[in-house]
């Protein structure tokens, strides 16, 4: 009997590895390769192939170097995802795992869905999916001001004052250092807003994966006890709260199953 294949088991294969030759995909699907570029071609705009590979769609113009390491990132914004319900409210701060990882697996998981941003990329990886992101009812609103180019974001008093306003389900944020103090980065220039969506959401949670953990940087920007939960894979102990949630991320390249 000939062996049916879904798509979406390709796309969560392919989003799971993040990149994909043909060969791989042909052998674990046991597929013919005509099948594979029928597949893929149904995939666009998930996914960009060449000749030989193809990639998801998050990594697509990020010049990644550790592909085991981008791969526990995902699967730490997948676990994030998970969190959200249908009509929440929610805010993406911060770096690559809350908005380039997290907005596509929102769009591919959720639905009924209002996202809040002060990210600019989150702009260009909407619109590239927003057929789907229309179609599941899911909004994006960006919080405007000042463009902050190294970090891609929109900054300044006009962005505090609008996010005063706002009555936010769930913030999820990350950083870029994690310790028994707290969290830290290098600059605070971009922390006030980030304390502003913290300060008008109900749930807050950092995303950080183990390599941020007990890095020396300068500025303490937030503590633990202005988030509720943390999703990672980090697995040494966290002497927190009894009500705050350590949500470990599964395996890199199985957390669909």
């Amino acid at each position: 009997m000939k062996k049916i294949i879904r798509d979406e088991s390709v796309l969560h294969y392919i989003c799971q590895h993040i990149v994909v030759d043909f060969h791989t995909l042909q052998k674990h699907f046991d597929i013919s390769l005509s099948t594979i570029h029928r597949i893929l071609k149904s995939l666009q705009p998930w996914i960009k192939a060449d000749k030989n590979k193809v990639i998801y769609i998050s990594f697509i113009d990020y010049k990644y170097k550790d592909l085991a390491y981008e791969q526990s990132k995902n699967a730490i914004a997948y676990k994030a995802t998970k969190l959200i319900q249908d009509g929440d409210i929610i805010c993406l701060a911060g770096g690559s795992t809350t908005i380039a990882l997290m907005i596509p697996f929102i769009i591919l998981q959720c639905q009924n869905i209002f996202i809040i941003t002060n990210n600019i990329y989150a702009i260009s990886l909407y619109l590239t999916l927003r057929d789907s992101a229309l179609a599941k009812n899911i909004t994006l609103l960006i919080v405007g001001g000042l463009i902050q180019y190294d970090s891609l974001s929109l900054e300044g008093e006009y962005s505090l004052n609008l996010i005063k306003n706002f009555n936010i389900d769930k913030t999820f944020i990350s950083t870029e250092s994690v310790d028994k103090r707290g969290f830290f980065m290098n600059t605070l220039t971009y922390a006030y807003v980030e304390k502003c969506f913290l300060e008008n959401s109900h749930k807050n949670y950092m995303l950080a994966n183990k390599e941020k953990f007990h890095r020396e940087l300068l500025f303490r920007w937030s503590e633990w006890k202005e988030f509720d939960g943390i999703i990672t894979n980090y697995t040494e102990p966290l002497q927190q709260r009894e009500d705050f949630e350590v949500i470990l991320s599964d395996g890199p390249t199985n957390f669909f199953t």
